[in-house]
């Protein structure tokens, strides 16, 4: 009975001195008012639904940035209508810090191989991508050897991480030959996993009528094809110097750029394909006589073929360096003739 009566006397003083607190609270500070009514008023919006806008999208889970490392691709370029060379831009290998052409190797002998990987997405990086390098012999299709893997920390488009330098150390074999690298990027959440594999592939040859060549060419595929070889003397095109003075009218990149970027992707890949398209490059048949001459035509399953090349000017007196590259194509010889791009060489003659 006695904590009975202490709570309505407690609650009789509180109804008491109810006028007194009123009157404090009325006389608290404005910015005090201010608050407590803005803390109301989100708590109030918290348990609130939310409208959906009229012209809300609902974007599905699987729709994000992602990146989209890649490399100097024969295989994806050749697919978008492109002309390709052998001789990788993004593939350089090193001795003692020099740069060294990969026609000119040591056998048994150590090189530094640096893989430039670049990113196309302006949005997303790829950290801890991993490179992975592989040797094969002289050719298109031989099998390889794989020389290692590395990671590396590839930034965004436009950052100071992009491009990306992956470095390997590769021992050449005891043997001497010709060999061709391949560098490939391994990036699970790929927005274009199509452009991550490139090759190195190169062989120079003097003229002295004709040049000579050698590689060899095998059929992965379980039933016979036949190979096709086809010619081209496509180099890469000189680079478009980064200069915009507005005063300079010789400057292409004076002209006026495109409002996305979508439209300029789309600019630059309209100005590739008119300039640097495949079969626009067949202007040497004029001046040079090149003779094909595989050890076979059809190769069976799994079969590996040596292909012997010669080349020689109908111009005598020719000095300079000619690159030509022969791409390989195999049509299966049953109900599907379509042709499937096999790989290729660059072929380099001095004179």
């Amino acid at each position: 009975m006695r904590y009975i009566f202490n709570f309505f006397k407690g609650l009789l003083g509180f109804f008491k001195h109810l006028p007194e607190i009123l009157l404090r609270l009325f006389h608290l500070p404005r910015l005090i008012w201010l608050l407590i009514i803005y803390f109301c008023r989100v708590g109030f919006r918290c348990f609130k639904p939310r409208a959906r806008c009229k012209n809300e999208i609902d974007i599905p889970p699987d729709i994000r940035k992602r990146a989209d490392p890649l490399l100097y691709s024969q295989e994806w370029l050749m697919s978008m209508g492109l002309s390709v060379t052998w001789d990788n831009p993004d593939i350089q290998l090193y001795r003692a810090n020099v740069a060294v052409s990969s026609d000119v190797l040591e056998r048994n002998t150590e090189y530094e191989v640096r893989v430039r990987v670049w990113n196309n997405s302006y949005d997303a990086p790829a950290p801890g991508l991993p490179v992975y390098l592989t040797y094969f012999g002289f050719g298109a299709g031989p099998s390889g050897t794989l020389v290692g893997k590395t990671i590396i920390d590839l930034g965004a488009k436009g950052t100071s991480q992009c491009p990306a330098f992956a470095s390997f150390v590769w021992k050449t074999p005891v043997h001497a030959g010709h060999y061709c690298l391949q560098a490939r990027l391994d990036w699970a959440d790929d927005a274009n996993p199509n452009n991550n594999m490139g090759q190195e592939n190169t062989n120079v040859g003097t003229l002295h009528s004709p040049a000579l060549f050698e590689f060899r060419t095998k059929n992965n595929a379980s039933v016979r094809r036949r190979f096709i070889y086809e010619v081209d003397d496509y180099r890469l095109p000189d680079r478009i110097p980064c200069n915009d003075d507005p005063n300079n009218p010789n400057n292409p990149n004076n002209q006026r750029r495109p409002r996305t970027r979508l439209r300029e992707s789309r600019d630059r890949w309209d100005q590739a394909l008119a300039t640097q398209g495949y079969g626009k490059f067949n202007h040497w048949t004029t001046d040079w006589d090149i003779r094909i001459e595989p050890e076979k035509d059809v190769p069976a399953a799994g079969e590996e073929i040596g292909v012997k090349v010669s080349i020689e000017s109908k111009r005598p007196g020719f000095r300079g360096r000619k690159p030509f590259n022969i791409n390989v194509f195999a049509v299966a010889e049953n109900e599907n003739p379509a042709r499937q791009f096999i790989g290729g060489v660059t072929l380099y003659v001095e004179g």
